[in-house]
């Protein structure tokens, strides 16, 4: 949960951390304007609110803006948030923040309602990728990426490896493709010439296939995103 709505106030005497407690709402209040109390396994204890809005309170509740947190922060079991430079997602697991993701993206690591969404659409090879066959470009924008566990490279971009749409629904396109036999590639039937541009290449179960040769004078050429065999 990222942003914590605890109903009615109970009482009028404060609680103190550590305090025994029954419910969510029970001795919750603003320690300051980034930290709330909060009643987790029977216990009054410290949540970190570092979020644009802080802690705030009134006489019907409480609210603690998570939106953002550091790696070790107390959490929400199962819950995610964006680290506070917007660069990685974050998970909690037994309670602490981990890293979860690196969201190097141009949109980087944001929160819309209680959805935290990770632009993975920039990447380095060798670093781990959730969405096995999922594509991604280089910092450089030179070479594009794909998800095996790991991201591996890919094809050579000629004129560019960049996301097109949004980081939730776009599409990562190499414009002037070139690929190597058996290199990683997504989707399946992709196409996309062989470096050198004597044979077209076809994806076929995550790998790059020859498919055919292309002898004529011009060979496999590739101009924006239109794959030509001669």
């Amino acid at each position: 949960m990222l942003a914590l709505a605890l109903a009615s106030l109970q009482g009028c005497s404060e609680r103190k951390e550590g305090e025994a407690c029954s419910s969510p709402e029970d001795g919750a209040r603003c320690l300051n304007s980034a930290t709330a109390l909060v009643c987790s396994e029977q216990r009054l204890v410290r949540f970190p609110c570092k979020g644009a809005l802080g802690c705030t309170q009134n006489q019907e509740s409480v609210r603690c803006d998570g939106t953002v947190a550091a790696e070790g922060d107390r959490c929400e079991e199962g819950s995610f948030t964006c680290s506070e430079d917007g660069k990685a997602r974050l998970k909690c697991i037994n309670g602490k923040y981990v890293a979860d993701a690196l969201c190097r993206g141009d949109d980087g690591c944001s929160v819309a309602g209680v959805v935290t969404h990770c632009d993975s659409s920039k990447a380095e090879v060798g670093e781990v990728c959730e969405n096995v066959g999922s594509l991604a470009c280089s910092p450089d924008g030179s070479t594009m990426l794909v998800c095996e566990g790991l991201w591996k490279a890919g094809s050579r971009c000629k004129k560019g490896c960049r996301r097109r749409g949004s980081a939730e629904s776009g599409v990562v396109e190499c414009e002037e493709e070139e690929a190597k036999a058996s290199g990683p590639c997504a989707p399946d039937g992709a196409i996309a010439c062989e470096q050198g541009g004597k044979e077209l290449l076809k994806c076929f179960s995550g790998r790059y296939q020859k498919s055919k040769p292309c002898p004529g004078p011009t060979g496999c050429t590739s101009e924006g995103f239109s794959v030509q065999c001669d």
